[in-house]
């Protein structure tokens, strides 16, 4: 959360003509409701269900995709295998940059309840070893804007 995996994934998409998933975004659109509302009213097993079946259902596209996952996404073995036959770029941040950049949408993220910061400590301690397992490139993106995130995934890109 806060890396900037949807506007750089936007770009990155524009930039080489490929479609954008944001899987967040298609959970919601499908459910028809925001996803702390599906946290709330289903529980998180049931959004993780959901991010899933999309994850499978975007991957197995013949159509070239720029896909944003949820940070979540990697916590599934299943999610994490499906991830591995793929070019992933993990937009690494640190927890200032991050807690700066979700303090005003805090509210909308059920998984940081609480005490921002240390709600995302506690996301990095338990998910920084699984994206290091699914990444084929780490990109840091503290104090960087979009168009230069965007410039250095496409540059990994071209690299793999």
């Amino acid at each position: 959360m806060g890396s900037g995996k949807s506007s750089v994934g936007r770009r990155v998409a524009e930039t080489s003509h490929r479609s954008f998933v944001d899987t967040d975004h298609r959970i919601e659109k499908i459910a028809g409701q925001s996803i702390r509302d599906i946290f709330s009213n289903h529980g998180e097993s049931e959004f993780r269900r959901m991010e899933s079946e999309i994850l499978r259902d975007v991957l197995s596209s013949a159509t070239p995709t720029v896909v944003a996952t949820g940070g979540g996404v990697v916590l599934s073995e299943v999610n994490r295998d499906l991830l591995g036959a793929h070019h992933v770029i993990w937009l690494r941040a640190t927890i200032d940059t991050l807690a700066t950049r979700l303090v005003h949408t805090a509210s909308r993220r059920p998984l940081l309840d609480g005490d921002v910061r240390e709600r995302l400590l506690a996301l990095e301690r338990d998910r920084s070893d699984l994206y290091r397992v699914v990444s084929s490139r780490i990109v840091d993106v503290d104090d960087l804007e979009v168009d230069e995130v965007a410039s250095l995934v496409l540059a990994a890109e071209a690299r793999s």
